[in-house]
């Protein structure tokens, strides 16, 4: 059970949309104060809101977090239930289903399916909440910004608006979010001279994004020769070989030292060898793994998690010759 990513898009959505309504209820109110004066006419800025906040850094980074925390937790519940609910399946296929074991051995499994599915309820509610609660904090400082911006720049309101609709319907050709559209942007022409969308972007970027980045990766044998790519710009390493991985890392253009430099490596695949999630040392397996031939490598920066890299790994035999197929 994951959260997943539209879920996770249309809470950005809804706290555009509960934002603007709330913005405009306090602007009726201020007006309606002031309605015995002549208000100068207001300068205007645009600005793409949900755009801003679906790039804000700390919300990107917290949800890529809630979505790990939440998939190790309902891994941690499976390897909790599934031993005990597999046991309760043999008692069942060991005897009749007229007989008292049988029935005992369903009414387990049923409990304990249910109390399995209720956790894994409990733990998606809570990241949902979590996600709800960093998206209100993300609005606040997003918001914030945009006010100071536009302030010193001599605009007296902003007005949110939506420069491309595939920003809010996405895939889907639907008239529901069509609806969200108009709902957070019922603006549909606007001057593009006063829109301050890229300014705002690149000030969120500077105040909130830890500006790491991943360059070019370098896998090397123990002997120090480089490891080659073939034509599916995959690294070949033979069974048994051991490897170093790297990857040039900076932050905001500079070579990133410290905790900013540092890698979580993991693997996939079943018995594809043994990778050290630290360092980076990867030692192939002795033999060919069930699995197949290739797999990958996901490089993950320890400091901002939303940063990674995929490398492609082809396992040959130690003849450096591809490897047989099992039948």
């Amino acid at each position: 059970m994951r959260i997943s990513r539209t879920s996770i898009g249309f809470v950005a959505v809804l706290l555009v949309a509960i934002g603007l309504v709330a913005g405009a209820a306090m602007g009726r109110a201020e007006v309606g104060a002031q309605a015995a004066v002549t208000p100068a006419a207001p300068l205007t800025a645009y600005v793409d809101f949900l755009s801003v906040l679906k790039q804000d850094h700390p919300l990107k980074k917290r949800q890529y977090e809630v979505a790990m925390e939440l998939e190790e937790a309902v891994d941690a519940i499976d390897r909790q239930f599934m031993p005990m609910i597999e046991e309760q399946e043999k008692i069942k296929k060991d005897n009749p289903p007229d007989s008292r074991q049988y029935r005992t051995a369903l009414s387990n499994q049923i409990e304990l399916e249910r109390k399995r599915y209720h956790q894994k309820l409990d733990l998606e509610q809570a990241a949902q909440q979590d996600l709800r609660n960093e998206g209100i904090d993300a609005f606040e400082r997003i918001r914030r910004v945009v006010r100071d911006m536009a302030t010193g720049m001599g605009y007296s309101q902003v007005i949110n608006i939506v420069r491309d609709p595939k920003e809010v319907v996405g895939a889907r050709d639907d008239f529901q979010m069509l609806q969200q559209q108009l709902l957070i942007s019922p603006v549909l022409v606007f001057d593009e001279k006063h829109d301050i969308t890229e300014k705002v972007l690149a000030k969120a970027k500077d105040l909130y994004d830890p500006g790491i980045a991943f360059g070019a990766e370098t896998l090397t044998a123990a002997d120090g020769k480089s490891i080659a790519r073939n034509g599916n710009e995959e690294y070949e390493v033979r069974l048994g070989q051991q490897v170093n991985l790297a990857i040039a890392v900076t932050k905001k253009g500079q070579a990133a030292t410290g905790k900013d430099g540092e890698i979580n490596w993991v693997r996939t695949g079943i018995g594809t060898g043994e990778l050290d999630v630290k360092t980076g040392v990867y030692k192939a397996p002795k033999e060919a793994p069930d699995s197949g031939d290739a797999f990958t490598v996901i490089a993950r920066s320890v400091v901002d998690p939303t940063i990674e890299k995929r490398i492609k790994v082809k396992l040959l035999d130690a003849d450096g010759k591809p490897l047989e197929k099992k039948k």
